[in-house]
């Protein structure tokens, strides 16, 4: 056939296809449901009946029945979709009548492969509908669920039911559905499930249960092979429009070859390029398929391997052998068509068939001649129906020669062969996969049988086939070890097996080794193989009496060639029996026998050893149990060896770890226990029959007590061997293998008793170890044992002297007593090193306070005491420690009162002396002025109380000093305020108030304002300066001064006389001011001025003004006060007078606004332009233009500003008024202030802000304004002006919490650690002052300083330089701190922080403490160099990996996008070793930026906040430190650098972090 279409692809497309639907893809994707659904025509008359029965309201059950990938899962997705969104799915015409008008109310899917078989259907059907209760009603309880409509879809009904775990479950699931069927008859309900099986196949079921089963569900679908077909062509193969044309010439092709081909142009066209023979096997053939592998599969697999082959290909039903061959072999029944038949024609076929081509044909015929034997809807076929499923064309000369063909040179062929393939009378062909069984097996038997004449191999396969309790062959192999139990104590031996015979000689030596070295016996099975065994004796020659004993060995029977036949012959059909399952049933026959034959072999053998001529026969002991054996054949042996172990044996028949835990706990570490309390903690049978014969415990009245018996033979064996090796694991060996024989949980009494009796002390390397659990002498946490000491009976009288220490023990503490003792000792030893050092440096730090020297110091106490601390190594044993302690209290019998004495002194220098120095200062301030009997009683007996408690000569305590101080403050306060409140309240500081209201002061302001070019002498300026220097009142806050100093900022003291001030003597300076003022006016000079401006005033109609004037000129001045011209003296008449001075010029103020809003956006002519010029300024030439700035709203923005500074404030008004300055509306007050003060400063016009007397407002005042200042050089002025009103007062943290001002606030803060400084030194000097200190430096020479602060930054400077000098003096002498201490403080996870300076961890660490994390911090010094390389190797870490302090670790290095939240969690998961993190994000920047610190420090904290800490924050807990700091050289490149010896590069800080995360 020819066709210029080559290949399929050319004619067919695949369609993409969702090869496995879920019922839940109808909520997931509903549009891909109902887009892709295919309604042949099975499945609309399915349809039809489904919907009608809903339409109808007629419930029942309905169930559907298809093979895996049939399509039931989107059938019923489909019908979910359609009663539960009914309008979003549109139907054929013939549907649609039918189709539900509406939703049901309820409707629940159920995919029953995602429950498990253990549940029931009704418990998982009752949970969908959120039913929690019991059932014991069914009836009651559905029809409460179910009142209106209500659909139940059941996916996988059949394979759920299949997996049943039991027939009793299976059978309440049937009978639940029948419930549901016949529930479904009288109620609104819908059962709809889908099978791959009708019910009746799934399981064993009644035929009356079926039958009702069957009634109650009355709808059955079936989605048959024409279903498959019609989605075949509908869905899966899209035939394009050129395909038909050519699928023709495709058929008849195949018609015209095989005439009798049955098979219609329309099926092949359905199902083209498959054969629908293909289709139709498909539907037999339904064990074979998956979920996953079903018939979609199957077609879109296939077809798509053969796009590229030519048009008349056809994928013919042999296809689908290969496609599951996997599957064919799975199932039991179909496997052996595989394993047998196809396997032997594969070897078979290449001699039967030489041509490739016709070989090729008869693979094809076996395949379908399989899949016919095992479909069970497949008959047997014959060689035409062959002919025509394969479609394999010879010849083109007739149709005969093909039919012909494939019977004689295929077919008979093969069944002459005789073997697999037959051919019945009928003329049919068909395979016997049985025919030649027994042949083969027989002829496979005999070539397996061949490998047994290796006798090692047969042996070795015997013993892996021999699993008897008694004789466990199997498990032995190449050796095994044994416990077993020989005279109560537990023991171990191993087993071998000598399958080759002789064993080498290097093979026994390591026998003999283990057996000296850790085992207690050595058991060979020998061969039924080997008669001759001399290499036995040999080896008794060559190792002599070393294995005389314990090296035992069982000779089995020999075996005879019967015994070989039968197990030859049993093992080869062993390895058969997977091919041929029929072997099973002989195989079960013969296992009895195998099992007898080995027992007699073995059991009918002897055991013998070397050391003697005994020997015994193992059939005597009967079938016992192997460990019992082994005990019974080690018996006599061991007794050999350990001779003395029945003196010593445990009494009890059986221990276990956890009894000689308790025993260890309970007993040995406490060193004693009652009678009472060893029988109530089932103890005494432990006692009596462990430690007892060990010689470990004494019995006496009060109970049992840990003592060693040291006469017993065993202790000074024990001793002995102490003397000469104190390794742990070869003291546990000789033990072991000393005549006593101890078994392990003897050896761990002796030496635990040995150990907490302080006879011994155990050690790891070199370093004493306290025995908390007695695994530590087994798990390795001890490595030696070394002779220990005990307290001297001498000492015993001074132990109660230590009860405040360690509490009440007796005269003669056992071993975990002292070991308490010791305990105790050791932190009463740190606390007070740690105390004695506190008083030392705070003796240092107060020693010239002038108070100080009233303390009762106790110099030589504290001497005494520093050497006896300092003379104790704290890893000294017990005993050792003890001993020094006890000798020490009974040299210095005062030791308890000292130890009072130094507690109290602790207690004052730490906590009470600053305090108490605050209070020697404020009662010797030279402003304290005592004004009461009262108050002067009241502070002389502080003043005493004070002195009897530095002297430590009175009982007082520090809380009744502070309530006499109190007493004498709050009475002192409360007199000062009210004398000060009393002081204020007098009429002179009203005064000013006053004046300032009095017409002539309010007239000569008048006059100063609107006449400003008449001078005269004073003025109202002069009269102002007098008035702002009359008595003010006080703004102080007295109560918060108070608490300070003794006496307010305002110098008052009580009993100052009232200051003097009369208004009539200023009022009568302004009458003076204004007598001048009239007088200048009446000058000769000045009154041509004004006579000349008549003219002006009468030409402009303001002839009253000049009748004003007149009066002004000639009132004779001397005869009329002054006063009486003020009501004449207003802002009208003095603007004229101000025109007169200024000449014949007339002034006219116009403001440009009134110009631009007629100009402004407009096109004029010259003309009009110059008109409306002319009209805004006018045509005077005697006229002066000022062309005003529009000041409105810059007044009000100065009036607003300055309103707060009073007199001084208008005065700036009034001067920045006189000229113009630059105005923009529309910034905003702090940026109109900047640009107008910029502007000033240019033009030097900014010395009324630079004068401005601030001293006049309160201190609280001043902050208030501070908060709203918008003039840069006036917020510098009053953050200066408040610094120095507190640089010599008292300042607390607390005081300046409520400061917004962030300037201010570091201004403060820095007195406040100022005034802290001299009460530390050392390590808290540095952390806590001068790098809080540093960090404000850093700040501060960041930012631009205002003059007004210059010098305050400057002197803060000088004072940080000098104190860090004083800091560096100090921490040259704390020495560098020890690796092992540092090691020793890590936690299993550290992060190291490359180049973490400790002012920059004070930045991180606030980060950390606003997360929630706890932190404990302290301060390490590192070596120098301070590098990475050099820090890594003097802490012991300078690989990636290894051991520090005893524990492997792993050190891991981290750029910052490295370190993620998820490879810090994979690497905590199962965390076993110590995880070291090194980040370097900080070293790294350091190294490539010269900025300065500050803004250096603000993009290191955004990165550590962003970027490291949420990912750190992950670690539950975690050491964090650094590898050395930095110095800041301020040189360009190279700013920032590190490897020297200063404190910020050796000072790092040491910090244990505790986020909380779990």
């Amino acid at each position: 056939m020819q066709s210029p279409l080559k290949q399929l692809r050319d004619i067919i497309e695949l369609s993409p296809v969702k090869l496995v639907i879920e019922l839940d893809d109808a909520d997931r994707n509903p549009a891909e449901i109902t887009s892709s659904f295919i309604p042949t025509p099975d499945v609309v008359d399915g349809l039809r009946v489904i919907l009608g029965k809903i339409k109808q309201a007629t419930g029942c059950g309905i169930f559907i029945k298809g093979n895996f990938g049939s399509g039931k899962s989107h059938l019923l997705s489909y019908i979910y979709i359609l009663l539960t969104q009914p309008q979003s799915v549109h139907l054929s015409e013939e549907l649609a009548q039918v189709k539900p008008e509406q939703a049901l109310s309820k409707v629940i899917k159920l995919s029953l492969v995602k429950y498990p078989s253990i549940l029931s259907l009704e418990s998982i059907l009752l949970e969908q509908f959120g039913y929690k209760g019991a059932v014991f009603n069914r009836e009651v309880v559905f029809k409460e669920l179910i009142s209106r409509p209500t659909a139940i879809i059941l996916d996988e009904l059949s394979e759920f039911l299949r997996s049943k775990p039991s027939p009793a479950s299976f059978y309440e699931d049937i009978r639940f559905l029948q419930f549901l069927g016949e529930f479904a008859f009288h109620h609104p309900l819908w059962v709809i499930a889908s099978l791959q099986e009708w019910i009746e196949e799934t399981g064993h079921v009644s035929s009356a249960l079926f039958n009702r089963i069957k009634d109650r569900y009355p709808v059955r679908l079936s989605l048959s092979s024409t279903h498959v077909i019609d989605i075949i062509d509908q869905r899966l193969i899209r035939k394009k429009p050129e395909a038909i044309d050519v699928i023709r010439k495709t058929y008849d092709h195949f018609r015209h070859y095989f005439p009798q081909m049955p098979i219609t142009f329309e099926d092949f066209r359905k199902t083209y390029p498959l054969h629908p023979i293909t289709v139709r096997f498909l539907s037999g053939l339904t064990p074979l398929f998956s979920q996953h592998r079903g018939v979609i599969h199957f077609v879109l697999a296939e077809t798509a391997k053969m796009l590229d082959q030519p048009v008349d290909a056809l994928l013919t039903p042999e296809v689908i052998f290969d496609h599951f061959q996997d599957r064919i072999l799975e199932i039991p029944e179909f496997a052996r068509f595989i394993r047998i038949v196809q396997t032997y024609y594969a070897q078979q076929l290449p001699e039967l068939f030489p041509k490739v081509q016709t070989r090729e044909i008869a693979q094809a015929v076996l395949k379908i001649l399989i899949l016919a034997e095992i479909s069970p809807t497949e008959k047997r076929k014959t060689a035409k129906e062959i002919a025509n499923i394969l479609l394999r064309r010879i010849s083109t000369l007739g149709s005969d020669v093909n039919y012909a063909f494939i019977e004689e040179a295929v077919l008979e062929p093969l069944v002459a062969h005789q073997m697999y393939v037959q051919k019945s009378q009928e003329g049919e062909y068909f395979i016997d996969a049985r025919s030649d069984e027994g042949l083969l097996i027989r002829r496979q038997i005999k070539e397996i049988r061949e490998l047994y004449t290796d006798q090692a191999y047969l042996f070795r396969s015997l013993c892996c086939l021999t699993d008897l309790s008694y004789l466990p062959l199997n498990e032995i192999g190449e050796g095994k070890v044994y416990p077993f139990s020989w005279q109560n104590s537990k023991r171990e031996c191993a087993v071998r097996i000598c399958d080759v015979e002789p064993v080498d000689r290097e093979t026994m030596g390591r026998i003999i080794s283990v057996l000296d070295k850790r085992l207690d016996g050595y058991l060979l099975i020998l061969s039924p193989f080997e008669e001759n065994h001399r290499w036995i004796q040999s080896t008794k020659e060559l190792h002599g009496a070393i294995c005389t004993s314990a090296l035992v060995f069982w000779e089995p029977l020999p075996m005879t060639q019967e015994d070989r036949d039968v197990a030859e012959t049993y093992l080869a059909r062993l390895q058969l029996q997977e091919k041929y399952p029929a072997l099973s049933v002989e195989l079960q026959k013969e296992k009895p026998a195998f099992r007898e034959m080995m027992t007699r072999l073995f059991f009918e053998g002897r055991f013998f050893t070397l050391g003697t001529d005994r020997t015994a026969e193992m059939k005597a002991l009967g079938y016992i149990p192997f460990d019992k054996r082994l005990a019974y054949l080690f018996d006599e042996p061991l007794k050999e060896k350990f001779p003395f172990h029945a003196q010593v044996m445990c009494r009890l028949e059986s221990l276990m770890s956890h009894q000689i835990k308790s025993l260890f706990e309970q007993v040995i570490r406490p060193g004693k226990i009652s009678k009472q309390e060893a029988l109530s903690r089932g103890l005494s049978s432990l006692i009596s029959g462990l430690l007892e014969p060990l010689g470990l415990i004494k019995m006496r009245a009060e109970g049992y007590t840990i003592q060693i018996d040291v006469e017993h033979p065993l202790v000074v064996y024990l001793d002995l061997i102490i003397s000469q090796e104190q390794t742990l694991t070869v003291i546990r060996s000789a033990l072991r293998h000393s005549k006593w024989g101890l078994d392990n949980f003897q050896v761990d009494c002796l030496l635990a008793c040995a150990i907490m009796s302080g006879r011994l002390v155990a050690y790891q390397k070199n370093d004493p170890v306290p025995l908390s659990d007695i695994l530590q002498l087994s798990s390795g946490a001890i490595s030696s044992l070394q002779p220990g000491k005990t307290l001297p009976a001498e000492l015993s009288h001074v132990i109660s002297l230590g009860a405040f220490i360690w509490g009440n023990v007796s005269d003669t503490p056992t071993p975990l007593e002292q070991k308490k003792m010791w305990e105790e000792m050791v932190v009463f030893i740190r606390d007070y090193r740690q105390k004695i050092s506190r008083i030392q440096l705070g003796i240092k730090r107060f020693e010239h306070y002038t108070l100080f020297s009233r303390v009762d110091v106790q110099r030589e106490c504290i001497s005494r005491w520093n050497n006896f601390l300092g003379a104790f190594v704290l890893s000294a044993p017990p005993t050792e420690g003890l001993e020094q302690t006890l000798r020490f209290m009974s040299t210095y019998p005062d030791f308890v009162s000292e130890k009072e004495r130094l507690d109290r002194l602790d207690t004052l220098v730490t906590e009470h002396f600053s305090r108490l120095s605050q209070y020697e200062m404020y009662s010797e301030h030279p402003a304290l002025h005592l004004s009461t009997l009262a108050e002067k009683e009241s502070l002389e007996l502080f003043k005493i109380d004070l002195n009897l408690f530095l002297a430590c000569q009175s009982d007082i305590s520090m809380s009744e000093l502070t309530e006499r101080w109190e007493r004498f403050y709050f009475t002192y306060q409360g007199n000062y305020l009210t004398a000060h409140e009393t002081f204020y309240d007098q009429p002179v500081f009203s005064l000013r108030s006053q004046l300032e209201g009095s017409e002539t002061l309010q007239c000569l302001k008048r006059i100063s304002s609107e006449t400003p070019s008449i001078t005269f002498d004073p003025d109202w300026w002069v009269l102002r300066s007098e008035l702002d220097n009359l008595p003010a009142v006080c703004r102080q806050d007295v109560r918060q001064e108070l608490l300070r100093v003794p006496a307010c900022g305002c110098g008052f003291q009580v009993g100052n006389p009232c200051p003097e001030a009369k208004a009539e003597t200023f009022l009568h300076k302004a009458e003076e001011a204004l007598l001048s003022f009239l007088k200048t006016l009446q000058l000769p000079e000045h009154r041509e001025k004004i006579e000349a401006y008549y003219f002006t005033l009468e030409a402009t109609g303001k002839s009253v003004m000049i009748v004003s004037l007149r009066k002004l000129l000639e009132q004779n001045l001397e005869k009329v006060p002054a006063s009486k011209f003020c009501a004449l003296l207003q802002k009208d008449l003095l603007r004229e007078v101000e025109m007169a001075f200024q000449g014949r010029w007339k002034l006219r103020e116009i403001e440009p606004s009134t110009l631009m809003t007629r100009i402004a956006g407009r096109r004029l002519k010259y003309s009009d332009l110059k008109r409306i010029l002319l009209d805004w300024m006018g045509a005077e030439d005697d006229v002066i233009c000022w062309i005003r700035q529009e000041d409105g709203t810059y007044r009000d923005f100065l009036n607003k500003q300055f309103e707060f500074y009073g007199t001084a404030g208008e005065h700036i008004i009034r001067e920045w008024l006189l000229e113009p300055v630059p105005f923009d509306k529309h910034l905003t007050p702090r940026e109109q202030s900047v640009e107008i003060e910029a502007f000033l400063s240019e033009n030097n016009r900014l010395f009324a802000l630079e004068n401005l007397i601030l001293s006049s407002f309160s201190e609280s005042a001043l902050v208030d304004r501070l908060t709203v200042e918008s003039f840069p050089l006036l917020r510098a002025r009053l953050q200066a002006e408040i610094y120095r009103r507190h640089s010599d007062k008292w300042l607390l943290k607390e005081d300046i919490q409520a400061i917004k001002d962030e300037v201010l606030y570091n201004l403060l803060e820095f007195l406040v650690l100022k005034q802290q400084a001299p009460a530390l030194e050392g390590e808290r000097l540095f952390t806590e002052v001068a790098v809080p200190m540093s960090l404000l430096q850093t700040r501060t020479h960041h930012q631009d300083s205002p003059s007004p602060l210059k010098a305050i930054f400057e002197e803060q400077h000088e004072y940080f330089q000098g104190l860090m000098s004083r800091v560096e003096k100090q921490l040259r002498e704390i020495p560098e701190t020890v690796p092992a201490l540092l090691s020793s403080q890590l936690q299993p996870v550290v992060v190291i922080i490359d180049a973490l300076r400790y002012d920059l961890w004070v930045l991180f660490s606030q980060i950390i403490q606003v997360s929630g994390a706890h932190l404990s911090t302290s301060v390490i010094r590192l070596s120098q160099p301070t590098t990475t390389d050099h820090f890594r190797k003097w802490l012991g870490i300078s690989r990636e990996a290894g051991v520090l302090e005893g524990r492997p670790y792993s050190l891991y290095t981290f750029a910052e996008k490295d370190l993620t939240v998820r490879k810090i969690k994979q690497l905590l998961k199962g965390q076993d070793e110590r995880l070291i993190f090194h980040l370097n994000f900080v070293d790294v920047k350091l190294h490539a930026t010269s900025i300065d610190p500050y803004p250096l420090y603000q993009l290191l904290i955004d990165e550590f906040k962003t970027a490291i800490w949420p990912i750190l924050k992950e670690i539950p807990s975690f050491t964090l430190t650094s590898d050395h700091g930095f110095v800041d050289t301020g040189a360009y490149p190279e700013r920032y650098r590190h490897g020297g010896r200063s404190l910020w590069e050796t000072f790092v800080p040491l910090v244990q972090v505790t986020t909380g995360q779990h």
